[in-house]
C-alpha cells in the first residue's frame, strides 16, 4: 500500500535552522508533516505525546543534548543527528545509541539537502518495509485461511511447522506439535511408504501426488492427498514442505457412489422395459386427449415438450414449435400477448398462474385459449422449467356470451314490456277518442288525421317493444314456410333495388311449422331489409329453407335448442359485414349499425322476440367485407299438421249504436276509463265504471240482472283482471266479457280463454275497434 508522508521532529534551538527546515519542507523539496522543539524537555513531551517516523536532533541543546532525548520515552524508526562536530567518537557513539545517521553542519546550512536526501530515503525504506510486511501479511492470512493442511517437517521426521487446518483436522494443539513426529502419526500400513518417498526426495526426485493416512489425535484415521517437496541446502536436505487435502470423505463418497451406480445400473436394467412400455401408454393418452400438455425450459425459453393436441387447436406443426418457440407467441393473439408473458414472469415468483386468452389460427379464426401453468424451480429455488395444460374454450366462452347475451336481452325486455304497458295506457285515450272528436269538429278533419297517424305510429313502436319484450300472442296455424317465402318474394322484387338478385331455395317437402303469419312475416321482412340497406352497391339476397333433425349434441351448443326436428330459414347476403366488436349487440334494443335517422335498432330485436315467443331461436354468422347470414331455427309441427291457407284479415264494422244496454268498464286508468265512456255513451251505450276489481265486483252484485257486457283491463291493484273474471263467472256464467291490456302474454291470452272470455282487445285501441269487438261480443 502506498506509505502515508513522513512525520518528522526537529528538535533544535537555532531558530535560523528551524526557519530553513520550514523553508525547506514549504518549499516543496521535502514532503513530510514537521513538529519542531527547542529543548530536550520539549522534545522529549512531544515524543510521548506523538508518533514520529524520523527525528533529527541536535547535538547540543539548552538543556542537554541529542542523547538525553532518547532515554526512556519511545524512539522513531529513524534517528538523525546534526552535529557541528564531526568526529569519530561522535559518531560512535551515535551508531551505539541506535541512531541511523548524522550529519555535520555548515555556516552556509547545506546540510539541510542531505537532510532531505536522507528523510526521502527514509520514506522509500518504510515503503518497502510496509510493502513487505503486507505480503507476509495476505501470505500468513492465506497460509492459516487455507482449507488444506500444511506442514514442514525436518530430515528426521520432526515437524517444525503446522497451519491451522492440519490442527483442526487432526486435533493435535500447539503444544502437542512441538514434540510431534510425523511418523508417529502415520499408519502402520503407510510406514514402509513414507520412507520410500522420503528416499526419492533425497535423491532428488519429483515424488508428485502422494497419498497416505495418519492418525488423529483421538484414533481416527484420516486420508490425505496432495503434494511434498524438499528444501536443500548446500546438497543437504534441510526440511521438506507439504500441502495436503482431507479426501477421507470424498473417499467414502466414492464408496458410496460406486455402490450406488452398481445398484442404479441393475434397476435401470431393471425398469428399462417397464419404462418403454410406459412411454407407449403415455403416448397414447397424450395422442388422444383434447387438452394440451407442454414443458418449457425456463433458461432457454424452448419446449422440452408439447402433447399432439397442439397440432389440433393451433394448427401448426409440433415441429415448428419446437424449432422455434417464438411460434406460441406469435399465434397468440396480439392484444392478449402482453398479458401472458406477465402471466409466465408470475409464474417464476408465485409458483403458478391461471389465464384465459385468444389465439390466431392461420385462416384468421380466432379461439380461446384457458391456460393453468406452474414453475419447477431448482435445488438453489430458481425456476428451471414451467409445465402447463391448455385448454380450447372457444365453444365454452361463446356459451357463455350467449346466455349472459340472452339474460341482458330478458332484463331489457322486462323494462320494454313495462314501459310499453305505460305507453298503451297513455295512447288508449288519444286514439279512442280520435273519431268522437272528429263528430265534434269535422271543420279539423285534417288536424285530427295527423294526429291519428302520430297516434298509429306510437302504437306501432309500442307493439314492436312488446313484441321484442315478451312477445305478442297471436293465432298459431299450421304454416307452410315456402308460402311465406313466395309472399316475401312479390314485396321484394317490387320493392328492392335491381342491383340485387334474389335467390329462393325451398326443398320438395319442407316440415310443416305452427307460427302466427303476420308475426313470421314481419321477422323475414326485417332481416330482409337489414340485407338490403347492407348492400348499397349491389350484391345477392338468398332465402332458404332446410328440414333439420337436431340431435342432444348439436342442442347443446345453442341456447334455447332442444333436440328435435326443426325448420331452418336463412337469410344471407353479400353485403358489407357486421365488425366482430359489435356482433354480441346485434340483438339489443336500440342498437343499429345504421346512420342517425335511418334505423330504429328494434327490427332485429323484436325479431328475437317473436322467434323466442314460437320456441325458436336466432344464430348470427358474419364476416366483414363477406357479408352476413341470419339462421331462424323453428320447431317443426309434425308430419299430420296440414298448413291454412294465408288470407286476409276482414274489415272492421263501423257506425254501431246500442240500444241503451248497461256496459261495465273496469280500468284502474282514469283517462282510460273516461274516454272509454264518452266513447260508449256516443254510441248510445249506459256506462259504469270501476277503479279495480273490487269496486267491479261490488257493481256486478248491485246491476247484475240488467248488465249486458263487461269491459275488464288485466292488470290492475288489488284484484286483477283475471281474478275479477273468475269471480264474475261465478256469479253470471253468461255475461260476455271483453279483456283488455297494454301488456298481454300468451299465458295470460291462455288464462282468459279458460274463462269464457273469446275477446280480448290490445291497447291501445281506435273506437272502430272497439265497436267490431262490441258486436262480436253483443252477438247472442
Amino acid at each position: 500500500m502506498p506509505a502515508m508522508p513522513l512525520s518528522v521532529l526537529l528538535v533544535e534551538d537555532d531558530p535560523v535552522d528551524q526557519m530553513a527546515f520550514k523553508q525547506l519542507v514549504s518549499s516543496g523539496r521535502l514532503a513530510c508533516s514537521f513538529a519542531i522543539a527547542g529543548s530536550v524537555a520539549a522534545g522529549r513531551r512531544l515524543l510521548q505525546e506523538q508518533s514520529f517516523d524520523v527525528l533529527v536532533a541536535d547535538h547540543k541543546l539548552p538543556d542537554g543534548n541529542a542523547f538525553d532525548l532518547l532515554d526512556g520515552v519511545s524512539v522513531p524508526p529513524v534517528v538523525i543527528l546534526a552535529t557541528g562536530v564531526g568526529d569519530e567518537e561522535t559518531a560512535v557513539r551515535a551508531l551505539r545509541a541506535g541512531m541511523s545517521d548524522y550529519l555535520i553542519k555548515d555556516p552556509d546550512r547545506l546540510y539541510l539537502r542531505a537532510l532531505a536526501g536522507r528523510i526521502e530515503r527514509a520514506q522509500r525504506q518504510r515503503q518497502v518495509q510496509l510493502d513487505l510486511e503486507e505480503s507476509e501479511a495476505r501470505l500468513r492470512d492465506l497460509f492459516q485461511g487455507t482449507s488444506d493442511l500444511i506442514h514442514s517437517t525436518a530430515p528426521d521426521g520432526r515437524l517444525l511447522f503446522v497451519n491451522r487446518a492440519w490442527h483442526l483436522t487432526l486435533g493435535y494443539c500447539v503444544e502437542q506439535v512441538k514434540d510431534l513426529n510425523i511418523q508417529q502419526i502415520l499408519h502402520p500400513n503407510h510406514q514402509l511408504t513414507y520412507h520410500q518417498t522420503m528416499e526419492r526426495l533425497i535423491a532428488g526426485e519429483q515424488v508428485g501426488t502422494w497419498a497416505f493416512t495418519v492418525v488423529a489425535q483421538d484414533g481416527h484415521s484420516v486420508e490425505l492427498e496432495g503434494n511434498i517437496s524438499a528444501r536443500f541446502e548446500d546438497g543437504q536436505l534441510v526440511s521438506t514442505q507439504g500441502i495436503f487435502r482431507d479426501v477421507t470423505e470424498s473417499k467414502r463418497n466414492a464408496n458410496r457412489l460406486r455402490a450406488f451406480t452398481e445398484n442404479l445400473e441393475k434397476l435401470v436394467a431393471e425398469r428399462t422395459g417397464a419404462l418403454v412400455e410406459s412411454q407407449a401408454r403415455f403416448t397414447l393418452m397424450a395422442a388422444t386427449i383434447e387438452q394440451v400438455f407442454w414443458m418449457k425450459d425456463v433458461g432457454s425459453g424452448g419446449f422440452v415438450y408439447a402433447s399432439p393436441a397442439f397440432e389440433k387447436i393451433w394448427q401448426r406443426p409440433l415441429q415448428a414449435l419446437y424449432g422455434d418457440p417464438q411460434v406460441w407467441t406469435d399465434a397468440t393473439h396480439p392484444e392478449d400477448r402482453d398479458r401472458v408473458a406477465s402471466s409466465c414472469r408470475i409464474a417464476g415468483r408465485q409458483q403458478k398462474y391461471d389465464i384465459e386468452f385468444r389465439i390466431v389460427l392461420p385462416d384468421g379464426s380466432v379461439r380461446w385459449i384457458h391456460e393453468h401453468g406452474y414453475c419447477i424451480n431448482d435445488g438453489n429455488g430458481s425456476p428451471l422449467h414451467l409445465l402447463g395444460t391448455a385448454t380450447d374454450t372457444t365453444e365454452r366462452k361463446e356459451m357463455e356470451q350467449q346466455i349472459l347475451r340472452n339474460q341482458r336481452m330478458e332484463s331489457i325486455g322486462t323494462l320494454s314490456g313495462g314501459v310499453a304497458h305505460d305507453l298503451n295506457n297513455a295512447l288508449a285515450p288519444i286514439l279512442m277518442g280520435l273519431a268522437l272528436l272528429r263528430s265534434l269538429h269535422p271543420e279539423e278533419n285534417k288536424l285530427i288525421d295527423t294526429m291519428e297517424a302520430s297516434g298509429r305510429r306510437g302504437a306501432a313502436m309500442v307493439k314492436q317493444l312488446l313484441t321484442f319484450a315478451k312477445g305478442i300472442p297471436g293465432d298459431r296455424i299450421p304454416l307452410q314456410p315456402c308460402d311465406l317465402l313466395r309472399e316475401l318474394e312479390k314485396i321484394i322484387r317490387h320493392t328492392f333495388p335491381k342491383n340485387i338478385a334474389l335467390e329462393i331455395s325451398c326443398p320438395e317437402e319442407p316440415e310443416i311449422i305452427l307460427g302466427d303469419t303476420t308475426q313470421l312475416h314481419q321477422v323475414l321482412l326485417n332481416l330482409c331489409v337489414n340485407a338490403r340497406d347492407a348492400m348499397p352497391a349491389g350484391g345477392t339476397l338468398t332465402l332458404g329453407i332446410q328440414n333439420l333433425e337436431m340431435d342432444a349434441q348439436m342442442a347443446t351448443g345453442k341456447v334455447g335448442a332442444e333436440p328435435g326436428r326443426y325448420v331452418l330459414l336463412s337469410v344471407s347476403d353479400t353485403g358489407s359485414g357486421i365488425p366482430r366488436s359489435v356482433l354480441d349487440h346485434v340483438f339489443d334494443p336500440f342498437f343499429t349499425t345504421k346512420t342517425p335517422g335511418k334505423g330504429t335498432g328494434l327490427g332485429l330485436s323484436t325479431a328475437m322476440g317473436i322467434v323466442r315467443n314460437h320456441k325458436g331461436f336466432i344464430e348470427v354468422e358474419s364476416e366483414e367485407g363477406v357479408g352476413t347470414v341470419l339462421h331462424i331455427y323453428l320447431p317443426a309441427a309434425g308430419k299430420n299438421s296440414q298448413p291454412t291457407a294465408l288470407a286476409p284479415e276482414a274489415p272492421f264494422l263501423t257506425n254501431v249504436r246500442g240500444q241503451g244496454e248497461i256496459i261495465l268498464v273496469v280500468d284502474d286508468e282514469p283517462d282510460v276509463r273516461s274516454m272509454a265512456t264518452a266513447v260508449l255513451r256516443a254510441m248510445n251505450y249506459t256506462v259504469l265504471t270501476a277503479n279495480d276489481g273490487v269496486e267491479a265486483m261490488a257493481l256486478v252484485t248491485s246491476h247484475a240482472p240488467e248488465l249486458s257486457l263487461v269491459i275488464t283491463d288485466l292488470q290492475m291493484p288489488h284484484m286483477d283482471g283475471l281474478a275479477f273474471v273468475k269471480n264474475l263467472k261465478h256469479l253470471n256464467e253468461a255475461i260476455p266479457v271483453i279483456g283488455c291490456s297494454g301488456k298481454i302474454d300468451q299465458d295470460q291470452s291462455d288464462a282468459f280463454a279458460s274463462l269464457g272470455v273469446a275477446h280480448v282487445l290490445h291497447k291501445p285501441f281506435t273506437q272502430s275497434e272497439l265497436e267490431a269487438m262490441l258486436v262480436r261480443a253483443l252477438v247472442r
